[in-house]
């Protein structure tokens, strides 16, 4: 097991609380967008954002979108 592990007791932690651990790692990285997306992108997420609230019935469930791509 990788030092650091041993050193902050993560190794002691059961599974399912070193799963919470990296949910909770994931979360803090990624609190504010502008940390990994560019401002194009951000903006580009706002307009798809707005579209979908503007109209909710269209498009397809991902669910939807990956049967038909696998069925391709």
């Amino acid at each position: 097991m990788p030092a650091m592990m041993q050193s902050l007791g993560i190794d002691q932690l059961s599974r399912e609380e070193r799963w919470q651990l990296v949910e909770e790692i994931c979360q803090s990285l990624f609190n504010d967008p502008g940390d990994f997306l560019s401002l194009d992108q951000m903006e580009e997420l706002k307009e798809c954002l707005e579209d979908d609230r503007r109209n909710p019935d269209e498009g397809s469930p991902w669910r939807e979108v990956m049967a038909r791509l696998k069925a391709e």
